[in-house]
């Protein structure tokens, strides 16, 4: 939930989850999507994120392999977690689009 994370201490957060990493180590950043209304609703109302900045996914990509990641990738979730096959499969076809709230 990187959107917690203040920007100017982004760069510094992914560099140090890449020091820690053991070699062969897997990172996954669970982040809401900028792209989608309601979540940028979401993002603006609630206590909780009141404080946050929506990073993009491209955004995102740049960081973590500027930090050294390799094969670094996005996917949107639709539901979390997919619950069924229909939702699975969904997640499947769409992950490449912004559809997800995730």
């Amino acid at each position: 939930m990187m959107h917690h994370v203040l920007p100017p201490q982004w760069e510094s957060f992914v560099a140090e989850a890449y020091r820690v990493m053991v070699p062969g180590g897997l990172m996954l950043v669970f982040e809401v999507n900028p792209y989608n209304p309601l979540m940028q609703y979401v993002a603006k109302t609630y206590e909780i994120d009141k404080d946050a900045v929506l990073l993009p996914p491209a955004k995102l990509r740049r960081m973590f392999t500027a930090a050294g990641f390799t094969e670094v990738f996005t996917q949107a979730i639709i539901s979390v977690p997919p619950t069924g096959r229909f939702l699975t499969r969904m997640d499947s076809l769409l992950g490449n689009l912004p559809f997800g709230a995730q």
